[in-house]
């Protein structure tokens, strides 16, 4: 699957259809920082909770 990526990505972007490809790497650029922030939140979160004593 990754392979598949890889190439629909440079017959994207030498297809001369590179606003397309420009597009599509601002959305995973997006979507990476959403899961980023995401994954950094639910850590911060567990560490919190984690160090809570027992009531």
């Amino acid at each position: 699957m990754y392979t598949f990526g890889i190439e629909l990505a440079k017959t994207l972007y030498t297809a001369g259809g590179s606003g397309l490809f420009n597009f599509l790497n601002l959305l995973s650029v997006l979507a990476w920082f959403v899961l980023m922030r995401r994954f950094i939140r639910r850590r911060a979160t567990q560490q919190i909770t984690a160090a809570a004593p027992a009531a």
